[in-house]
């Protein structure tokens, strides 16, 4: 976790920093602060990929968010913030 910190203090808009220490949260039982993390690393990719001028790089970051969504929604359920999760349902033009 403090090597992904460090470099996170280096590039401080790398959506992909901030999902693996979401993750890494998650997987030490932080799940408010995996929720933060994760939130953040989901405005950051939609960032990245809509201001992508290579296709390769718009469908990693497009991959990326959709493991983002995927694991925010479960997150939100858990926590029982059904609220958010339909915003961020909401978001990306679910219905739920």
């Amino acid at each position: 976790m403090a090597l992904l910190k460090e470099i996170l203090r280096e590039q401080p808009e790398n959506g992909s920093i901030y999902r693996l220490i979401g993750l890494a949260h998650l997987a030490q039982g932080r799940p408010r602060a995996a929720r933060k993390h994760l939130e953040r690393a989901l405005r950051l990719l939609r960032r990245e990929q809509a201001g992508s001028d290579s296709l390769q790089h718009a469908l990693q970051a497009g991959l990326e968010r959709a493991m983002l969504r995927h694991a925010l929604l479960s997150l939100c359920v858990r926590l029982g913030r059904s609220k958010d999760a339909r915003t961020l349902a909401a978001e990306e033009g679910w219905d739920l």
